[in-house]
C-alpha cells in the first residue's frame, strides 16, 4: 500500500468481470467566470472498449477526478512493475491465490 492510501475491505465476489482490450481517455475542463476571477475544474474520462466483440462495443465509462487519476497512475505503475518481476520469476507462487467468484456458467462473460 502506498503513502496516503487507506486500507478498505471490499467484497468483489459479486462483481462480474468485464473484458476490455482498449481504453480511450479524454480530459474535460469546465471554466466558470465569476465577477473577478475564473474558476476551473476538470475530470478524466476513461472509456473501456471490447474490440474482440462483433461489433466492438464500449463496456464501461468511468469519470474520475484529477486526484484519483494521479493515484491511479501511481498504483498502476507499481502493479505493472510487480507483475513484470513476478512473470520473469521461474518459480511457482508461494501462496496460491484464492478468488471467490461465480462460475462462468452462472454469470458468464459480458462481452
Amino acid at each position: 500500500m502506498t503513502e496516503g492510501q487507506r486500507q478498505v475491505s471490499v467484497d468483489v465476489s459479486k462483481a462480474v468481470p468485464l473484458f476490455a482490450d482498449e481504453v480511450l481517455i479524454a480530459s474535460k475542463i469546465k471554466a466558470f467566470k465569476d465577477d473577478k476571477k475564473v474558476e476551473k475544474e476538470g475530470v478524466i474520462e476513461l472509456l473501456f472498449l471490447d474490440q474482440l466483440s462483433s461489433p466492438p462495443k464500449a463496456i464501461s465509462r468511468i469519470v474520475i477526478s484529477r486526484a484519483t487519476a494521479k493515484s491511479l497512475l501511481k498504483v498502476l505503475d507499481e502493479n505493472v512493475k510487480k507483475m513484470e518481476k513476478d512473470l520473469k520469476d521461474k518459480n511457482l507462487p508461494k501462496t496460491p491465490i484464492k478468488v471467490d467468484a461465480p462460475k462462468h456458467s452462472e454469470k458468464g462473460y459480458f462481452g
